[in-house]
């Protein structure tokens, strides 16, 4: 059995929840969580998905160049304009909604998950291109 982070949202896991799973061999996913600055070296012809979860209104505002706007509420892999075969990049506001959504994406089979780690604030901060 393969447990991916936090596809159960109903709580939180202290360590006194996740230890004896861990320790029973249960495996815990690991998630790649890449800042801006690398990002924006990966992105010159590398064939990635960049996901952003955040709400449609903030996504309307503006955003990264060429990202999906799948809100964190509506996401279905199996009903979203995904490649799960692709790699992909997930974004929100500052990384908490990104993990999630990672987490529910490494569950359905995604090939690779990654997570910005700065979010959309930490990659507008640094005048990095976005869209309107």
């Amino acid at each position: 059995m393969k447990w991916s982070g936090a596809t159960c949202t109903a709580g939180w896991w202290s360590l006194r929840t996740w230890w004896p799973r861990f320790r029973e061999g249960l495996e815990l996913a690991k998630i790649s969580v890449l800042r801006c600055e690398q990002i924006v070296r990966t992105l010159d012809g590398t064939p990635l998905q960049l996901i952003d979860v955040r709400s449609r209104a903030e996504w309307l505002k503006s955003h990264l160049p060429g990202a999906i706007s799948l809100p964190l509420q509506d996401l279905n892999p199996n009903t979203d304009p995904l490649d799960l075969s692709k790699p992909s990049l997930i974004y929100c506001h500052e990384g908490f909604r990104a993990t999630t959504a990672a987490s529910i994406l490494l569950h359905e089979g995604c090939a690779a998950v990654a997570i910005l780690m700065d979010g959309f604030e930490g990659w507008s901060a640094l005048g990095l291109p976005l869209e309107t």
